[in-house]
This record gives structure tokens, sequence and C-alpha cells, in this order.
């Protein structure tokens, strides 16, 4: 009986289990359905996505094509209208560029009653008959036409009345065309010519100077003026006045000192003072500014009376005037700018100064040829320039004359007084100095102690008391 009650609880157990195990294998299976249901569903809808998106993209990729055909043909479009925007930009200014070229290369101007236009080649019969104030007129208006700003106020006053010309720069070489140049040497070469034409009428006797010459000492300024005027030089004059001297002279009236200011009449064909001197005519009157009487007078590129002229052999000069006459200069070296801005060394050269009756011929020689000569009432006069002070080394000084001199003025001064003699100094600086800046300075001697004046030492000593002060 127990058996049986066993067995059944033990069966009960198994069907149990049994059923357990059926149930849970039903709900796996269901659930694997479920997923499996779930996945195909989600892969139909992922495959959905793909071509829907696939469609779209397609569709996407149309509108991109048609939209990037649509922007190339506006681009297109666009960059013809720009394009012939452009060019229509660029031919209008292209016109405006011409019509201001056309307009300032038609410039005209009038002279002497005959019109000139700038921008062709002059023909010179048509300047034949120009004076020479009216071809500087008419070879200054080719820098005027470009808007050059005049430093001399008879040219801008003269270009001031066109409307053309505006002033606005100071330099217009580079606006300078082929035309202008050969215009302007045209024209420089006719006033050369014209120029050379009237000094050719010009007289000056550098032995026997009087009334009857064309210039002469003692001539009155206003007579002077009157006289180039008829030459027609009076275009190319310039006046100048030297500045007052602080000078430390007490014998101006004894020996007809010139250090006082002058009144300077400058005449000079080669405006920028760049051109060969042998084509050059320059020409200088000096005027003593108290009087206005002319003092000194350095002519142009004309033989003297006794046919000396530039070029000539210093042999030459002595054949026609003698040897009794007074050596001024030296062959040093010294340094000056060139016209390009480069040193070049030239000499000092020498003055041959001649008495003759009551004035001074003096000839400018420079290895070994005439390159000037001049007439002047006063003998070169030995100065030496120092501190704003004009000392001449034939006075007696004073004390108060050295005030305001430093060590080293005083040491020059002390020895000018050797150097107004000749003496050859040992020390570079002295010989460099007083070759440099004296005219005067001949060195030919090493000792110059017997020579020396009174006047020299007593001056010497007083500049020694001085230097030894300011030890």
């Amino acid at each position: 009986m127990k058996k049986s009650k066993h067995f059944k609880l033990i069966s009960l157990l198994i069907s149990l289990v049994i059923i357990w195990i059926i149930t849970v294998g039903c709900s796996a299976n269901q659930n694997c359905n479920t997923s499996t249901t779930k996945d195909n569903s989600q892969n139909s809808a992922t495959a959905s996505n793909i071509q829907t998106n696939n469609q779209n993209s397609t569709n996407n990729t149309n509108t991109q094509e048609n939209n990037y055909t649509n922007n190339k043909n506006t681009n297109k479009s666009n960059t013809s209208n720009k394009n012939n925007t452009n060019e229509t930009t660029i031919n209008n200014s292209k016109d405006n560029n011409t019509s201001a070229k056309d307009k300032k290369s038609y410039i005209k101007i009038t002279i002497a009653n005959k019109e000139f236009d700038l921008s062709v080649l002059l023909n010179p019969k048509d300047v034949q008959n120009l004076d020479n104030w009216q071809l500087s007129l008419l070879r200054n208006a080719y820098y005027a036409k470009h808007g050059y700003k005049f430093k001399m106020e008879k040219y801008s006053n003269y270009f001031s009345k066109y409307d053309w010309y505006i002033p606005k720069y100071d330099n217009v070489e580079n606006f300078i065309t082929d035309s202008d140049t050969k215009n302007i040497n045209l024209l420089l070469e006719l006033e050369k010519t014209f120029s050379q034409n009237c000094i050719d009428n010009i007289i000056i006797n550098e032995k026997n100077n009087g009334e009857n010459d064309t210039f002469y000492l003692g001539m009155k300024m206003e007579d002077a003026l009157k006289k180039l005027k008829e030459l027609k030089l009076d275009s190319k004059l310039k006046i100048m006045q030297t500045p007052e001297e602080n000078l430390v002279c007490n014998c101006i009236d004894n020996h007809g000192d010139d250090g006082h200011p002058q009144t300077l009449l400058y005449i000079d064909t080669d405006s920028k003072g760049l051109g060969n001197p042998k084509d050059r005519i320059v020409f200088s009157l000096k005027f003593d500014i108290r009087n206005h009487r002319l003092i000194n007078i350095d002519p142009p590129n004309i033989p003297t009376s006794l046919g000396l002229k530039m070029g000539d052999s210093l042999d030459d000069m002595k054949k026609l005037y003698g040897t009794n006459y007074t050596i001024y200069g030296n062959d040093t070296l010294f340094p000056e700018v060139s016209a390009n801005n480069k040193i070049k060394y030239c000499k000092v050269g020498y003055i041959y100064e001649y008495k003759i009756d009551n004035h001074y011929f003096r000839v400018s020689i420079l290895n070994n040829e005439v390159i000037t000569w001049e007439i002047s009432k006063f003998k070169i006069q030995k100065r030496i320039y120092l501190s704003d002070k004009t000392f001449c080394l034939c006075c007696t000084l004073k004390p108060e004359d050295l005030e305001g001199l430093d060590k080293n003025d005083l040491a020059i001064l002390r020895n000018a007084y050797y150097a107004k003699h000749g003496y050859i100094f040992k020390i570079k600086k002295y010989n460099d100095y007083f070759s440099y800046n004296c005219q005067w300075y001949t060195p030919q001697y090493d000792n110059v102690d017997s020579l020396l004046t009174e006047t020299d030492r007593k001056n010497i000593d007083l500049i020694l008391k001085f230097e030894k002060a300011l030890r």
C-alpha cells in the first residue's frame, strides 16, 4: 500500500516536470518566432528605407545636377555679362585715357605771334627768328606742359596765363618724351649760338680798359644792365649779392680792399652748370655795393686784346704778357663732387696776376692751359675766414679780434702768416687747409722767417698768448 502511494507521488512529480518542460519549450519557441518575425520586419523596413534613401539620393543627385547645370549656365551667363561689362568699362577707360592723352598732346603755345604745337617735332626754320628770351620760353614750355614747378618767377608767371599749365612736380624728367628731348636740345643749341653771336660783339681791353669798351671798370651798374639788354643777354641774367663779411681789417682805404659786399651780375648759358666749360658761356660783373660801380670783369670765352684765349698754354701767356707777375695757387688735388654725385679729384691750379696801370689783369691756369681771364680794380688779398670772421693778413691784430676763436682756429690763424709767404708745411693738415681754402697759398719755401714782416711777428706773438691761455 505504501509502495503504491510512493509510486503515485513519483509519477505525479514526473508529470509536473514534463508539463513544465513542455511549457518552457513552447514559450521559447514563441519568443524565437516573434524575434524572427521582428527581425524580418526590421530587415524589411531597413530594405525599404535603403530603397527609399537610394531613390531620394537619386532624386537629390538629379536635383543637384540640375541645380549645378542651372548654376553653371547662370554663372556662364553672369561671366559673359561681366566680361561684356568689363570690356565696355575698359573700352570706355581706354577712350577716356586716349581723350586725356590727346588733350595733353595738343597743348599749344603762342610766341612771337606764332603758334607752336608742343606734341610735334620742331622745324628749325620755324624758330630761327626767335630771340634768346623767346627760345628760352619755348624750351621751358616742354617742362611746363608736364606740370613742372618753376623756381624762377619769370617762367612761372609767364606760363600761369595758360589754362593747361598746372604746376605739380619739382622734377618732370620721367615725363619728358623723345620728341620733347629732341626739341629741347635743338632750342638749347640755338640759344647757345644766339648768345655767342651776342658775345662776339663784346669788347673788353685788358690793357687799356676804358669807356670805349663794352664794359669797363668804374662803370655804373644801371649802364651795365642797359648794355646787357642791348646785347639781348638779359634773359640769362642772375643778380646776386655776396653776404656782408665781418672783416677784421683796418687798412681798407689804404689798398682798396674789396672785402665789402658786392652785387654780382652773372650769366651762364648752361643753367645746370654741367656742360663743358669750352661750350658754356659764363660771364660775370661785380659791383661795389656802396657806389654800384664795376670793380671786376670776368668775361665770357672771348680772346684778350692780344689774342690770348681759352686753351692756350702758359708759355703763350708769358710770350704775350711777360713774366712780371705774382703767382697764387698750387697743384694740390682736392675732392670735388661731380654731376653724377661721384667724387673726383681736381687741382687747385694757379692764378697769374699782372699789374697794369691802375688795375690788375689775371689769368687762371690749370694743367698748363688757360681756363679764364679777368680784370679787377683790386689785387688778390690774402685773407682767411675763421669763426664768422674774415682776417686780413696785412693788418695788425687787436686782442678783441681774437675773442671767440678756439684753439684750432688760433693755430690756423698763426700759421696763416707763414702760409702767406709760401711756407711748405710739414704737417699735412695745414698744407691741406691752406691749399683748399686759400687761393693765394703757393707753397715755395722750407723757411720763411726772413720774409715775416714786423706786423706778422706781432700778430704771431699775440696769438701765441691766447693759445697759451687755453692750454
